[in-house]
């Protein structure tokens, strides 16, 4: 049993950087339980949340609520570890999807593992596609994510991890985020993708079950789902070079707040460069979903239609 004080933990990120992946990880230590894209304080009650609420239908008065949004996760905290007081949480918490790098706003005692990956495979990737039509121009979503990844650096009690990092140097990884919560992950995190749905049925964190329709966060990590070869463009000039600034940084104390504002600042400036194809920016593509199916190369089912178009190097 825990004699740690309890703490809120929020994985952020936005789609396809490995927020699924690190929740699975942390989820292996009997100590940590991080929530599923819950959102307690959200107008309407998540396919995760449903799922809480179907074992602990009690549990409804956590959400929707106007508290502070931290009080929130520490009053369900309390009520879950009373239902079954043999299992007891240092770390409490949530998966969250956003591009808002201040998404996570509360008074209470707070830590934050934001997950990142480089922008010129995150771009090509299916679900940003869907989202934000990359096929049509890339500029709205390359702006959203630099937003992202340059505001997360200025966060407070947080460490970013790298999805390539992640996938390349896994036990690096793991043991950085173990030094960042100062817990032992080593003995709980061994094969984890072995782990990931493995509780005990009264274990409160068996009542979600995010990673049946999350495949590839069960695969062990080997390669990258993605890679890409660029077209030269103007447009790629000034996105890399503000992304790989602050993305291979590895001191937050490197920037001070003036040109971090600054950097923000000049985003708006890009939108000069709108519209931006997927075929005006890339040569190639290879990209898979791990666990699903097979590579595919320039031939991808969008929104029902098949399409496909190829460069000339």
């Amino acid at each position: 049993m825990s004699t740690h004080p309890k703490e809120l933990l929020f994985v952020q990120g936005v789609k396809k950087t490995g927020t699924s992946t690190i929740v699975g990880i942390l989820n292996c230590h009997p100590e940590i339980f991080v929530l599923y894209e819950t959102m307690l304080n959200n107008s309407m009650i998540s396919k995760y949340g449903n799922q809480i609420l179907s074992r602990y239908p009690e549990a409804r008065q956590f959400f929707r609520t106007n508290k502070d949004f931290g009080v929130s996760y520490l009053e369900l905290l309390s009520f879950l570890e009373k239902q079954n007081p043999s299992f007891r949480y240092r770390y409490f918490g949530d998966k969250i999807i956003s591009v808002d790098p201040d998404k996570i706003r509360t008074n209470c005692k707070f830590k934050i593992i934001f997950a990142l990956r480089d922008i010129r495979t995150w771009l090509i990737k299916e679900q940003i596609q869907g989202d934000y039509r990359t096929d049509l121009d890339l500029v709205p979503a390359a702006l959203d994510y630099l937003y992202y990844c340059i505001g997360s650096i200025r966060r407070p009690n947080s460490i970013r991890v790298r999805l390539e990092d992640l996938v390349k140097h896994n036990q690096d990884e793991v043991n950085r985020i173990a030094r960042f919560l100062n817990v032992d992950l080593s003995v709980f995190t061994d094969h984890w993708w072995e782990k990931i749905d493995v509780f005990h049925e009264e274990d409160p964190k068996s009542s979600i079950r995010w990673y049946d329709g999350h495949r590839s966060s069960r695969i062990k990590p080997a390669e990258m789902d993605s890679s890409v070869l660029l077209k030269p463009n103007p447009f790629w000039d000034p996105i890399l070079n503000l992304f790989d600034k602050y993305y291979y940084c590895e001191d937050k104390s490197d920037f001070e707040e003036g040109e971090i504002q600054h950097d923000i600042d000049t985003l708006g400036e890009f939108r000069k460069f709108s519209p931006v194809r997927l075929e005006d920016a890339y040569f190639n593509i290879s990209t898979m979903r791990l666990g699903v199916d097979r590579p595919q190369s320039w031939k991808q089912k969008f929104k029902g239609k098949l399409w496909k178009f190829w460069g000339n190097v």
